[in-house]
């Protein structure tokens, strides 16, 4: 008994699908740091950390920064760029209230 397997496509990318991969731009969101008329005038944002296998060991968070530190301090009007694969990042900033989507960089 003779059995055939189908003939697959390569897998590996030629030299022209790499350059255009890389061309491609990533997808970012901007924010603008905005919080209510009685809401504080700066805050800070502490990055989510993984291990090595990229499980989340501490989340994403906004701090007052009277109390802990911060990796990044953000004044009013002030704008933060943030990729769109870091999905922790986006869903503390869109569920905060003190943020709101912005057009561009030069807003």
């Amino acid at each position: 008994m003779c059995v055939t397997l189908p003939r697959l496509r390569c897998l590996e990318l030629d030299d022209e699908d790499e350059d255009e991969a890389e061309d491609a731009p990533t997808r970012e969101h901007v924010f603008v740091f905005a919080p209510p008329r009685c809401g504080p005038l700066r805050v800070g944002i502490y990055f989510g950390r993984l291990d090595g296998w990229g499980n989340e060991l501490i989340q994403c968070m906004i701090v007052d920064l009277a109390y802990q530190p911060a990796d990044r301090i953000l004044e009013r009007g002030e704008v933060i760029v943030v990729p769109a694969d870091n999905v922790g990042l986006l869903r503390v900033i869109e569920s905060s209230g003190m943020f709101r989507r912005s057009e561009g960089r030069d807003q």
